[in-house]
Parts: C-alpha cells; sequence; structure tokens
C-alpha cells in the first residue's frame, strides 16, 4: 500500500475491462483486462520505475539513472528521468524494437 500511495500522483489509474463475450471465445469463466498499455509509459513498468525513484535518498537521482532494457522499462526509466529533471542512460540491446530505441 504505501508503493500505491507513493506514485499515484505519477503514475494513470487504467481501467479494468471485462472481455465480451461477443468477441467469439467460448470463455469458461470471466476474463478481465487491466489495460496498462494506456499507462504512460505503455506499460506497467512505470509503476516500478516509479516507485524506485521515489525511494531513493534526496540527491541520489543527480546523478542520473541507468537502465537495462528491451524496451519497456527503460521507457518507463527513462520518463521517470525526465520527470525528475535527470539524466538517464539506457543500455538496450541490438534487437530492440525501433519504437522503443528513439530517442524523444
Amino acid at each position: 500500500m504505501a508503493a500505491a500511495r507513493r506514485i499515484a500522483p505519477f503514475i494513470r489509474r487504467t481501467p479494468v475491462v471485462k472481455l465480451d463475450h461477443a468477441t467469439g471465445a467460448n470463455l469458461q469463466n470471466d476474463v478481465y483486462l487491466k489495460l496498462e498499455c494506456l499507462q504512460v509509459s505503455g506499460s506497467f513498468k512505470i509503476r516500478g520505475a516509479t516507485n524506485r525513484v521515489k525511494t531513493l535518498e534526496p540527491g541520489r537521482i543527480e546523478n542520473g539513472l541507468v537502465a537495462a532494457s528491451g524496451g519497456n522499462h527503460g521507457l518507463a526509466t527513462a520518463y521517470v528521468a525526465a520527470r525528475a529533471g535527470a539524466p538517464a542512460t539506457i543500455y538496450m540491446p541490438n534487437n530492440a524494437s525501433p519504437l522503443k530505441a528513439r530517442p524523444d
């Protein structure tokens, strides 16, 4: 609960939707989807990156953030760093998606 309170001002509250049987799927149980794709970074990874930054001791972020990620975690780390006014270095594999490797 502490992490949820800590990150609440910085992330979107994303909806949970029930998968409609009109999709043609023969579902035995109800299926719900948590739409974290609507998060500012496109995934739930923003939650962990934000929580980590918010638990750092004062002054630690000034030197910047470093992450190694093929995509979603790197995007989240870069976003959190930008919001905090800190530099970020994201190491990505050569085969990372070009969409996730964009410098913007």
